[in-house]
């Protein structure tokens, strides 16, 4: 489906997708139950060079683009490739600005990911205290929502993202 992934044949998965996605998707920081950190030395470097954006992605589980280069320094020949397989898979959801005409139109339903900035990780979310209510009168802005929407209703197959409006209807 996807135009850009086309000419892509993966021999080992393991090697050209698993690796370089784990790096992203790494357990960054404690929780209460395991205080285990898998941070490696690409890890350290990231938030040496850009402390705020990887604070951002371990505290919140935002991704912001300019990290990825520094976190997939090993891969750079097929980041591009990684990340759109990231997004395919729902590794990371991008995070489209109202602004920004980022879908094309064309039979492939390409999302153009060259200009999104940030990314949501869905595994990286915090987690909530079950004692507190985020979805009560409002929303909260203290916490990242990442909602992952099925049908079979065709108006829903011909958006290729969500808004807000979409989720209360």
């Amino acid at each position: 489906e996807d135009e850009q992934l086309r000419d892509v044949v993966i021999i080992d998965p393991v090697a050209y997708f698993v690796m370089p996605a784990t790096v992203i998707i790494s357990k960054l920081s404690p929780t209460k139950e395991d205080s285990t950190v898998h941070e490696t030395e690409i890890h350290r470097n990231a938030r040496k060079l850009q402390r705020e954006e990887y604070d951002r992605l371990v505290s919140a589980g935002v991704l912001a683009d300019s990290l990825i280069p520094l976190l997939l320094c090993q891969y750079k020949d097929r980041i591009p490739k990684i990340v759109r397989l990231m997004v395919k898979y729902g590794l990371l959801v991008p995070i489209m600005k109202k602004s920004s005409s980022t879908i094309t139109t064309s039979t492939s339903k390409s999302l153009i990911l060259e200009s999104v900035e940030e990314y949501i990780a869905p595994a990286l979310l915090p987690e909530v205290d079950s004692s507190s209510s985020i979805m009560g009168d409002g929303w909260s802005s203290h916490y990242n929502t990442c909602f992952l929407t099925f049908s079979s209703s065709k108006s829903m197959s011909q958006q290729s993202h969500l808004t807000a409006d979409n989720l209360r209807s």
